[in-house]
């Protein structure tokens, strides 16, 4: 399961949630002597006892539950909730959530992932689905490989994080990142003493990773990032890490939409718009159906031009 399939899914319960207002009340609730989750009556054994736990999480004595299903292999006993998507008990981690089939949109499926390599007895929440205990760190109950455990920190932006060796986005090491200098610039550039770094996610992929690469030449004293990915220095300007054909030296306004221009030159999400004329350009206030900006003599929707 790829963790933006994951993260899509969680946006959208919550969503979905909200509007229908099924998170006004507990979802645990005994009437009648029955226990229900939401509407669904639980399988409890004679005698067996429910303890509603925080959000989406149970208790019996027996087992752990999570959306009103008992977590197969638990310990009712010492079974405790660390956040929405983390539990755990005596012997095992759990990462839990939730999330609609795209065959079936509006049926939610349970998803309990055993965190088998994590110590339950040191194991840490970090933030953002991250975790860790002494021998490895997780995102979204999956172990990834870090060079030091006891230094990895989360940073400030994004899916940056860092150890004394490295800087990290997502669950990949920066290759050539220096850790103790590693520090995030916005929520994709990051720099060290020596470089400047640009990470995302690659769309294209099924399932979708992690990518990082260095800015060559990116002059460390200069760099500014900007808005909508672009960023510049003293000698050129940059989109998504990657330069522009044609910089002007570095000067570059950023409009809206993903345009920007230099002093000759127009890009739409980094690629030039042919034939626009810089000085004149601007966007449309408002926008329109039809087009987004124009200059003195053609109107553009998206980077392209279109009939006046």
């Amino acid at each position: 399961m790829g963790r933006a399939m994951k993260g899509l899914g969680a946006v959208m319960l919550g969503l979905i949630s909200l509007l229908t207002g099924c998170g006004s009340k507990e979802p645990y609730q005994q009437r009648g002597g029955t226990w229900y989750y939401r509407d669904q009556p639980l399988q409890l054994q004679p005698g067996e006892r429910l303890t509603p736990l925080s959000g989406e999480f149970a208790r019996s004595q027996r087992f752990g539950y999570f959306r009103g299903l008992p977590i197969s292999g638990s310990d009712g006993g010492s079974f405790v909730v660390l956040d929405g998507h983390y539990a755990k008990d005596r012997q095992q981690v759990y990462y839990c959530f939730a999330r609609r089939e795209s065959e079936d949109y509006f049926t939610t499926q349970r998803r309990v992932v055993k965190v088998l390599e994590a110590d339950p007895t040191n194991f840490q929440l970090l933030r953002r689905g991250y975790a860790k205990d002494k021998q490895k760190v997780f995102y979204e109950g999956t172990p990834f490989a870090v060079r030091d455990v006891a230094s990895f920190e989360l940073l400030d932006y994004g899916l940056f994080a860092r150890d004394r060796f490295t800087g990290y986005y997502d669950d990949i090491p920066i290759p050539g990142s220096d850790g103790p200098s590693f520090t995030p610039l916005d929520d994709h550039y990051a720099r060290d003493r020596a470089h400047v770094y640009f990470a995302d996610k690659d769309l294209s992929q099924s399932p979708i990773v992690a990518r990082s690469w260095r800015l060559e030449g990116a002059l460390l004293d200069s760099f500014k990032t900007l808005e909508s990915s672009y960023a510049k220095d003293a000698q050129r300007a940059y989109y998504k890490g990657k330069p522009l054909s044609v910089s002007d030296g570095g000067w570059l306004e950023v409009l809206s939409l993903g345009y920007a221009k230099t002093q000759t030159r127009v890009f739409y999400e980094g690629k030039e718009v042919r034939g626009a004329d810089a000085a004149s350009f601007a966007m449309l206030q408002p926008i329109t159906d039809q087009a987004d900006s124009r200059d003195a003599k053609y109107s553009y929707k998206q980077g392209q031009r279109v009939n006046n």
